[in-house]
């Protein structure tokens, strides 16, 4: 056993809310008296049990964003779906701090109001979107890359099939005429 170890079932103790005799109990249901005489195997076993319990391990960027209290109920959901988001892209709570910090000026993201949380969530929904087309070989409208865009406007079409991807046509100005392309 370790401190590290040691530390994380006092922890869980306290998160469960645990009186000292539930807590003897539970380590003389692995067969020991002090959570120091735990062996490996008793640790994990110990760690399975509280977790059935309803123990949560609180990752380190959470601690630091703040995002490991509850969230007020009005952004409970929203909350919810981004660190799904996070999870699903192996992202921490940093990443979308640093996007409320860069859209709206705030530090952190559980300062953020309601409409700002949500737009951050959709921020990250489009983030997510572009790194599954890009994982599947396509761009973000779902073409093959370098494929041109056709839509159901033939006018466009003409216009966009002149030009590659990512470049924007030439325009000259004319003063008695408006803005003609070359």
């Amino acid at each position: 056993m370790n401190k590290k170890q040691l530390s994380l079932i006092h922890i869980a103790k306290t998160q469960l809310g645990m009186d000292e005799t539930t807590y003897r109990a539970m380590l003389a249901s692995v067969g020991v008296k002090s959570s120091k005489d735990l062996s490996n195997a008793q640790f994990d076993e110990l760690m399975k049990r509280m977790d059935a319990g309803g123990f949560r391990v609180v990752h380190k960027s959470a601690r630091k964003s703040g995002m490991h209290k509850k969230p007020p109920r009005d952004r409970k959901e929203i909350i919810g779906k981004i660190e799904a988001i996070l999870a699903e892209l192996e992202l921490s709570w940093s990443y979308a701090d640093g996007i409320a910090r860069q859209m709206f000026g705030v530090e952190k993201l559980r300062f953020c109001s309601s409409d700002q949380t949500y737009k951050v969530m959709q921020a990250l929904i489009v983030y997510q979107r572009r790194q599954e087309a890009a994982s599947a070989g396509q761009d973000v409208e779902g073409q093959a890359p370098g494929e041109q865009a056709q839509t159901d406007r033939p006018a466009v079409n003409k216009v966009a099939s002149g030009y590659r991807k990512g470049t924007s046509p030439r325009f000259r100005i004319e003063p008695r005429w408006g803005i003609r392309p070359d």
